[in-house]
This record gives structure tokens, C-alpha cells and sequence, in this order.
């Protein structure tokens, strides 16, 4: 072992910041990827037994200036997965060979028809939704007169080529609407999303999610359909001095503008304005 050498400037009477520049010199001489340890916690540490912590850096590190050469940990690997057998359902196959949802597309189209209610009953065309909530209002206060639809457009051109086997992709028409019920005087509208999985044995599942709106317009749906639940009801009110308004919410390329340039249409070429000119 190399005989023990103290750094030439240090003894017993240094102040904290000289010991500290000494040992910066020695980790930046010496050890240089450790000169980061020399900070507040390892002076505290250290208060008072600095010329130990010195000669312990000389032992491992060596004499200031003459560093010596410290041993390379090698790095763990991991070990090589080339002989482990992959899982599947029946292990007999490579894990390559499970299906994925593109190759389940049969049975994900059959298991959302079979969670879809085939035929609605019609809609009770006496029964007005708007003006049943602002009836039922208490104390003469119309707080709870809020209309909440929801409309699911068709599959557009790209989405129909991707299922045709030209897009490289699959689409679902996996959010549909769903019952139509009216219990207690509250009338509500069902839309079911059905989220296609593929199980770990490689089954094709079906995850479904109900939300519950006052009109639910499906994929056939017209914009006079709606102008007629939703937004006529509005207009009466707004020609009676009321408020009405209507607002779409939605992400991008799901049909609001569609939809409410469509009822403007409806508005524009309605009754009300020949009403009003006469």
C-alpha cells in the first residue's frame, strides 16, 4: 500500500471552507466523478473528523495528484429470453400467433348485435321532454330545465375503407343506442359503448358502459328528427320572451357542425319568419 500523504495545506486549525476547498481539489484531482459529493450533508456529516475522512479518501483513492486506478463493477445483464417458452392458450403455438382484435372482427361485430337492442318502440309523440321538465319545476324556479342528447354519426369513408380491408385498420360501430324506458314520469334514452378486448387466452370479449341521456340519436337519425325533440320546443319559448339555447359539445369530426347547421336550415325555412313578416 502506498504510503499515507496528507494534502500539503491541511491541519487541525483549517476552518470549514478551507477544508472543503481541499477536498473539492483532492475529488477533482483524484476521483473527479465524485467531486459532486462534497456539499453541505457531507461537511455536517464530517464536522470535526475531517482529517479522517482525508486519510480514508488517500487510502482509496491514493495521494493527491498520484490517483489510484479503482476496479470496474461489471454491469448485471439480463438473462436471454430465447429459451423461454412463450404462453399461449393451448402452448403449443409462438406468441406471434394470438389474434388480435383486427382478426376477432367477426366475432366483435357479432358480439355487439347480440348487446344491441334490435328495435326501439317508438317514441311517444304526445310526451315533450323540454317542457315536461320546466312543468315539474319546484318553487316556480326552472332549475333543473336542462335537455341533454347525444347523436352517433355513421361510419365515414375512411373508417368504411379500413373495414373493407383498405386502411390497414378496423373500425366498430361499437357506440349504438340502447333502450328507451319512462319510469315515474322520467323519460331517458339509452347509449351503449360497447369496448372490444381480447383476453389473455386469446377470446374476444365485450366490455359494455351505459350512460343514460333524454334523447339518444342513432346513426339514422335526421337532422329534422331532432330539430323537431329538442329544438322546436326552444323556438316556442324564445317566441313567448323565454330563453332557449342550444349548444353542441364534442370532439373533432363528430357532427356538431353538421348537426347544428342543419338545424339552422330547418330554422331558417320554418313558419316562424313568415309568421313574424305578416
Amino acid at each position: 500500500m502506498a504510503p499515507l500523504t496528507p494534502l500539503t495545506n491541511t491541519n487541525t486549525n483549517m476552518s470549514d471552507d478551507a477544508w472543503r476547498d481541499s477536498f473539492i481539489e483532492y475529488y477533482t484531482t483524484n476521483a473527479p466523478t465524485k467531486v459532486l459529493m462534497v456539499n453541505d450533508k457531507m461537511m455536517a456529516k464530517w464536522s470535526g473528523k475531517y482529517e479522517i475522512l482525508m486519510k480514508n479518501l488517500i487510502e482509496k483513492y491514493g495521494p493527491l495528484g498520484a490517483p489510484i486506478d479503482q476496479p470496474q463493477v461489471p454491469k448485471r445483464s439480463k438473462p436471454a429470453l430465447t429459451n423461454r417458452r412463450p404462453f399461449t392458450a393451448d402452448r403449443g403455438a409462438s406468441s406471434s400467433s394470438a389474434p388480435s382484435i383486427d382478426e376477432h372482427a367477426s366475432k366483435f361485430n357479432a358480439l355487439i348485435s347480440a348487446a344491441t337492442p334490435t328495435a326501439l318502440p317508438p317514441r311517444d309523440l304526445n310526451l315533450n321532454v323540454v317542457e315536461s321538465k320546466a312543468s315539474n319545476s319546484q318553487n316556480g324556479l326552472e332549475t333543473s330545465t336542462f335537455t341533454v342528447c347525444t347523436r352517433v354519426r355513421p361510419l365515414l369513408g375512411p373508417e368504411l375503407i379500413n373495414n373493407a380491408g383498405g386502411g390497414g385498420g378496423l373500425t366498430l360501430s361499437s357506440v349504438v343506442p340502447g333502450r328507451r324506458t319512462s319510469i315515474g314520469g322520467n323519460y331517458t334514452e339509452e347509449l351503449l359503448l360497447h369496448t372490444p378486448k381480447v383476453s389473455i387466452t386469446g377470446n374476444a370479449t365485450l366490455d359494455t358502459l351505459s350512460h343514460h341521456f333524454d334523447y339518444v340519436f342513432g346513426p339514422d337519425s335526421t337532422n329534422e328528427e331532432i330539430y323537431d325533440l329538442a329544438c322546436a320546443p326552444l323556438v316556442k319559448r324564445a317566441l313567448n320572451g323565454q330563453v332557449g339555447v342550444i349548444f353542441a359539445y364534442g370532439q373533432t369530426g363528430s357532427g356538431k357542425t353538421h348537426t347544428m347547421s342543419g338545424i339552422l336550415d330547418i330554422l331558417a325555412t320554418s313558419a316562424i319568419f313568415s309568421d313574424l313578416t305578416n
